[in-house]
């Protein structure tokens, strides 16, 4: 396991966490589903939770503010959060909160893309980031899900200086190199014309599991909700999930080793 002690660099993914309505159920299931430990940082800090694997931090939960939904949020490594926070806004980006300190730890904002996609923030004080990634438990991808995918990949390329692979010709995916596992740090891709209207732009996180189906099993007796049943793709079983208070993710487990049973595939 390699633990990351120093700032991640500017535009790559560093911090995931979740604002949920139900913050103490939300720990709960996130330990069952995630193996989570979780430290409440006290009042202070709202009970921010700092979920750690292994002693390591990969990410927190916190309450959601009053009227809003649950739902994760990724967060962007930058050395100047101030200049980044303009870029955002020059690129047709708004900001949701600016800039500002958060303590020792850090100092963040709150930005969304001009298709709607709400993503954060950091600049590192103390704490870099999470230490660790692809691990059970920790965060293994991000993408965006957008209705404008040309305009996103324009805004953060205008903001990051993100380059964007297209996977395949006329692809409706494409990759973010960078010196991550796999020589990627990130994806965009287009909504499905299957998914409702109602749906906005958004960022998904992946997290590393080492059994999808465990992970999809404990999420049914816990309250939450299988959107998509576990299934082997090129990249892992992935299962995409629902928190009992509503948010998605996804997880991605080492592929299926069951074999067919006779007569299966005849």
């Amino acid at each position: 396991m390699s633990i990351r002690q120093t700032p991640w660099p500017d535009g790559y993914p560093c911090w995931v966490d979740l604002g949920s309505s139900d913050r103490l159920g939300a720990w709960d299931y996130y330990t069952a589903v995630l193996g989570w430990q979780i430290r409440d940082t006290g009042p202070e800090m709202g009970h921010y939770g700092l979920g750690s694997i292994d002693g390591h931090s990969v990410g927190a939960i916190g309450q959601a503010m009053p009227g809003m939904p649950s739902g994760w949020t990724v967060y962007f490594a930058t050395s100047d959060v101030d200049k980044t926070a303009a870029a955002v806004t020059e690129a047709g980006g708004s900001l949701l909160m600016p800039p500002g300190d958060v303590g020792p730890p850090g100092r963040m904002a709150i930005a969304a893309d001009p298709t709607g996609a709400v993503f954060a923030l950091w600049q590192a004080g103390v704490n870099p980031g999470f230490r660790v990634t692809g691990e059970p438990g920790a965060p293994s991808w991000f993408d965006l899900q957008t209705r404008d995918l040309p305009a996103a990949q324009a805004f953060y390329t205008a903001v990051f200086g993100w380059q964007h692979l297209a996977m395949g010709d006329g692809s409706d995916y494409s990759t973010v190199p960078g010196d991550m596992p796999g020589g990627m740090i990130c994806g965009l891709g287009a909504i499905g014309a299957d998914v409702p209207a109602d749906v906005p732009a958004h960022w998904r996180v992946y997290f590393a599991v080492g059994d999808a189906d465990g992970a999809a099993s404990t999420t049914a007796a816990q309250g939450g909700s299988v959107v998509m049943e576990p299934s082997d793709t090129p990249y892992g079983r992935m299962s995409i999930l629902t928190d009992p208070q509503g948010a998605s993710f996804v997880v991605l487990g080492p592929v299926s080793t069951a074999q067919p049973s006779e007569g299966e595939n005849s």
